[in-house]
């Protein structure tokens, strides 16, 4: 999903989170879970692609979406603010500090993407998917994504990454 659309949200329900709290801090817990846990994107393109310039990450993750979105297919990667795991920690954070605005913008943002996937690719590629020890588990290795991708015969992308 875009990145306008959790900056969207995060606003529209941080505004009144703002209002009815009258905590700043509130608000900045929540906007972070709904739009700032997509900065994982922002590491890993900056990571496949070898360039720290966040609009060189914007590019590649442009063209993932396009080819995706065409029909074609990309290696999946985990991301690490995209994690059944990290959303535990928020949770637990929340439990500690009485405060729980962090794990609701990210409960925000997971049904956001899961809106997204459904709307978009027609299925929902579930929870498996999202989580990092259950990938490592999986595959022996978190991260897969590389920029050299092999090319099936009908010119996508293939699924397998070898």
């Amino acid at each position: 999903m875009h990145l306008k659309y959790h900056f969207a949200v995060g606003l529209i329900i941080g505004i009144p989170i703002y209002y009815y709290t009258n905590n700043l801090w509130n608000f900045l817990l929540f906007f972070a879970g709904t739009f700032l846990i997509d900065s994982d994107h922002y590491l890993l393109g900056a990571w496949v692609t070898k360039d720290l310039n966040i609009f060189t990450s914007y590019k590649y993750w442009m063209h993932v979406t396009e080819v995706l979105e065409n029909g074609g297919s990309y290696p999946y990667v985990n991301f690490i603010f995209h994690s059944i795991e990290t959303f535990t920690v928020a949770i637990v954070a929340g439990a500690y500090f009485n405060n729980y605005f962090l794990a609701f913008g990210m409960f925000v943002h997971y049904i956001m993407d899961i809106a997204y996937m459904l709307n978009t690719y027609g299925q929902f590629f579930g929870l498996k998917r999202w989580s990092l020890f259950q990938r490592y588990w999986d595959h022996g290795r978190m991260w897969k994504a590389s920029p050299r991708n092999r090319k099936s015969k009908k010119g996508r992308h293939t699924s397998k990454g070898r």
